[in-house]
């Protein structure tokens, strides 16, 4: 906390989590897999992939791959997940060569156009010494 300021407030809220992956490039290279490969694996898993597409004589409905919502709560889905190098050949658990960290986050971060921002308030603490004019030269 800097010296001088009480009752510093803001409007963000603590509380959110956030998982943090550690990669070992090294580990990952001689498995021969790419970062590209982890991205489809996350992506497959968490995002939303048409994977094929179902005709009948009236419509055509599209299959989408996504992950079940119970798996979409907990970082420890991550570990469940296996990762095939780009030539083909076994496929290895993510966490071989990945370490997940927990870490604190904002719960919202609210924007003024496309820059994250926050209000901050605090009070001076009394008998804090002002600068003079001839301190700042």
């Amino acid at each position: 906390m800097t010296p001088g300021l009480r009752n510093v407030a803001a409007e963000t809220q603590d509380g959110g989590l956030r998982t943090l992956m550690r990669i070992d490039r090294e580990k990952m290279g001689r498995l021969g897999i790419t970062a590209q490969n982890i991205d489809d694996v996350l992506n497959d898993a968490f995002g939303q992939r048409q994977i094929s597409t179902i005709y009948t004589q009236s419509n055509q409905y599209r299959v989408i791959l996504e992950a079940a919502p119970q798996y979409l709560r907990d970082p420890s889905a991550l570990e469940k997940l296996y990762v095939a190098p780009l030539g083909g050949g076994p496929q290895t658990p993510l966490a071989t060569f990945v370490r997940l960290e927990n870490l604190s986050a904002p719960l919202s971060v609210a924007h003024q156009d496309q820059f994250p921002a926050s209000t901050i308030s605090f009070d001076l603490a009394e008998n804090l010494p002002t600068v003079t004019r001839s301190a700042m030269r």
